[in-house]
Formats: structure tokens, sequence, C-alpha cells
């Protein structure tokens, strides 16, 4: 999965449990903030390993792009 792809399913498994309009959990902005803590604790783990980082490091970007 490249990281535009991944950026998209991280922030909408946080924005939607469902596929009806009154499934929507959060706001996209909130669905982000959560989708980035995640991003931020995958870079943590990855810690000794240059390209976890860097497809982690990806995602972020592609995140803040959404």
């Amino acid at each position: 999965m490249n990281t535009r792809e991944k950026a998209e399913e991280l922030v909408e498994k946080y924005e939607y449990s469902g596929e009806l309009v009154s499934d929507i959990r959060m706001s996209e902005e909130d669905a982000k903030e959560c989708a980035l803590i995640c991003v931020e604790q995958m870079i943590e783990e990855c810690e000794g390993y240059p390209k976890g980082i860097k497809y982690w490091q990806d995602v972020k970007q592609e995140i803040y792009k959404q």
C-alpha cells in the first residue's frame, strides 16, 4: 500500500464506523488528529529501521495534505 492510500485508510477508519451518514463518529479534522497520533506512535516503534521510519513519515505528510 502506498503512503497516500495508507493515510486515507487511517483517517477513514477514525472518521466512519459504517456506510450510513448517521454512522459518522467524528469530524474529518478530529480523524486526522487521531491518525497523526497513530502515525507518531508507529514512527517511535520503528526506531532503528530507517525504511519503516521513512514510510511512516511519508504517511504523516500525506495526512497533512488531505
